[in-house]
This record gives structure tokens, C-alpha cells and sequence, in this order.
């Protein structure tokens, strides 16, 4: 029973902590909030900052479609992504590196803003004064810190 209380302690100590509102997302050591709400880019990119996040940024097809998952069972069929295009090049707003893309290959090269589409886990390059849904992420902290 000591091992077991002990197992327990241990576990809540190393666990990760979300900004107040998030939800811990294990497979991918994240936090994630739905706001609910549709918003131009730069209105959703800065609610997710306010609220001690950014926009979703994909690194890999693991990402990509473990999070169109997540944003569909939140109802949201199109959501913003963190990725902006700056002179010709896409970029994330949270400073990763760009080492991963899914755009759609029709896709209007004069738009600057993409949305994460769960029905295809494809990206598509919308006008970033258009209006959707979005997931805020945030890197979790330890209680032990």
C-alpha cells in the first residue's frame, strides 16, 4: 500500500501543469485550449497569446493528424494554424522551425494565413482576414519546477 501511495506522490510531483483554462495532451506534451470562437488570424493569434499560448504549430504527420482529431472532436471542421507567409515564405508565429508541410497542392499562392482542415488533415491557405475556429497551445510545466 506504501509503494502504491508512493507510485501516486511520485506521479503528481513530475506531472505537467497547463495554463489556467488548458488541457494536457499527453501524446504530443502539450497544452491545448478551444476558445469557441471564430476569429480573424490576428485576432485568434492574439487571444492565444494573452492566454499564455500560440496558435497550433505541426512538426510531423503524428502531429498533424493526432491534432485534426482533437479539433474535430471540438466540432471545429477548419481551425487557424499558427503560419504565417512573409515575403514568399511560410513561417510559425511561434518561432519553430518550418520542418513540416501539408498544404493542400491547389492551394491560391497569394494567401498568407492556413487553416488546419480535419476532415482531410490538409492545410489550405485562406485570407487571414477570414474567420474560423481555433486551438491555443501552450508548453506545460512541471510541478517541480
Amino acid at each position: 500500500m506504501r509503494l502504491l501511495l508512493l507510485t501516486i506522490f511520485l506521479f503528481a510531483l513530475n506531472s505537467a501543469q497547463c495554463p489556467s483554462r488548458y488541457f494536457f495532451e499527453a501524446d504530443l506534451n502539450t497544452c491545448l485550449y478551444y476558445s469557441g470562437k471564430q476569429e480573424t488570424f490576428s485576432a485568434a493569434l492574439g487571444f492565444c497569446q494573452a492566454n499564455s499560448g500560440n496558435l497550433l504549430s505541426i512538426h510531423s504527420p503524428f502531429q498533424n493528424n493526432l491534432l485534426a482529431q482533437i479539433q474535430y472532436s471540438e466540432t471545429v471542421l477548419r481551425g487557424w494554424l499558427g503560419i504565417v507567409k512573409t515575403n514568399g515564405t511560410w513561417q510559425w508565429t511561434d518561432e519553430t522551425p518550418l520542418d513540416y508541410l501539408k498544404f493542400q497542392s491547389n492551394d491560391d499562392d497569394t494567401l498568407s494565413c492556413a487553416i488546419l482542415d480535419s476532415t482531410n488533415s490538409m492545410w489550405k491557405a485562406v485570407s487571414c482576414e477570414a474567420t474560423y475556429q481555433f486551438l491555443c497551445s501552450a508548453s506545460p510545466t512541471s510541478i517541480n519546477q
